[in-house]
């Protein structure tokens, strides 16, 4: 063979090699929903666990959020269900549940600075914020998923997840004062809107509770132990029907039965006419509980300067210090009336200017 047939045969070799190389890359991102047996997530439960953790930040994005979204969205297309938690444990633990098989996805913010873990495969960026990661021996999980996501990119569900997403709500002041508009507020108008009614409030008010308590976050924490858009605690939550505290509508729908709920109890003590004093005296309960701001309705009842004004019960603590009376009852460092009174402003103020953004 001379050196020309040597040549001919090397270029031939590459370019079928290439050929080969090109069949691969373009079967990787096409992507069709697997049928049968070939698809590794269908007819079961996908268990995924979010450990975004501190990255989370409304002010810029709501990552947590995001993939929650993403996750379902990508379940329902692969014929699956997913369930998902928000990960309160150390990550060395749940990587151990991802490599063990317990779970299914482990959603970690994405960091191209970090290696993969050991033991475990990883999707491509999602949108240079987040990664999916499966366990090692589950090849046809990760191309399963990494075809979904290059399919999810070119649609145009990604550009509304984008906008939603990615270009959230940062100042609501900030944004009212400067007298810019939006069409949405936060990506779950849609839940405000449906349980707004029940209060008779306008929408944005509730999404202005929302955003006080969470800054419109799914996995938002307290040190009281709150959880979630509406900052519930477990008991609370247990007791109006929240099942899933991640859930956006489960967390809205048991909010608002608790807002209804506080409307009942503050209607019967206000003349009809109370307006927006039941609206304070319903946000003061939410944020302090019900039942010390009742003691205090009595207590300033007891000392005849009750009438039945939000107002009036402002003007308590000082009339008490005034009157010398013992209020070591009314346990005033749990209950800070100061303290609420700023609480209320501050969600009616976000309301207004919600309204501005929002009109």
């Amino acid at each position: 063979m001379n050196r020309k047939e040597r040549t001919s045969l090397v270029l031939a070799i590459l370019l079928g090699a290439a050929a080969l190389v090109s069949v691969f890359f373009t079967r990787t991102i096409r992507y069709s929903p697997a049928a049968g047996s070939s698809a590794p997530f269908a007819g079961r439960e996908l268990h995924c666990a979010l450990n975004i953790g501190r990255v989370d930040d409304s002010t810029r994005i709501l990552i947590t959020g995001y993939n929650y979204a993403l996750l379902h969205e990508f379940a329902r297309r692969v014929g699956s269900t997913a369930v998902v938690i928000p990960a309160r444990d150390h990550s060395a633990n749940l990587l151990d549940s991802l490599r063990s098989g317990v779970l299914d996805i482990l959603v970690l913010p994405y960091n191209e600075s970090h290696p993969v873990p050991e033991g475990t495969l990883a999707s491509i960026p999602i949108d240079s914020v987040s990664i999916w990661l499966v366990q090692e021996s589950d090849i046809h999980g990760l191309r399963e998923i990494n075809g979904w996501l290059r399919s999810y990119f070119k649609s145009p569900l990604h550009a509304k997840m984008e906008h939603t997403y990615i270009q959230a709500l940062y100042d609501p002041f900030q944004l009212a004062e400067d007298g810019r508009t939006r069409k949405e507020l936060s990506p779950y108008d849609s839940l405000y809107k449906v349980y707004a009614p029940l209060l008779g409030w306008d929408w944005r008010m509730l999404a202005a509770l929302s955003f006080k308590e969470s800054k419109f976050r799914i996995d938002a924490h307290s040190h009281m132990n709150a959880f979630g858009l509406m900052q519930l605690v477990e008991t609370t939550a247990d007791k109006y029907g929240m099942t899933d505290p991640l859930d956006p509508e489960d967390n809205i729908r048991a909010g608002a039965r608790y807002l209804s709920f506080l409307q009942d109890v503050f209607a019967k003590r206000l003349p009809t006419d109370a307006g927006e004093d039941l609206t304070r005296f319903v946000l003061a309960a939410y944020n302090g509980g019900e039942g010390r701001l009742l003691d205090y309705i009595d207590f300033a009842r007891k000392l005849n300067v009750y009438d039945s004004t939000w107002a009036c019960l402002q003007r308590l603590p000082e009339i008490a210090r005034m009157s010398h009376i013992e209020t070591d009852s009314l346990d005033l460092k749990k209950f800070n009336l100061s303290q609420i009174g700023l609480y209320v402003n501050e969600v009616l103020d976000t309301y207004g200017a919600f309204r501005t953004i929002c009109p």
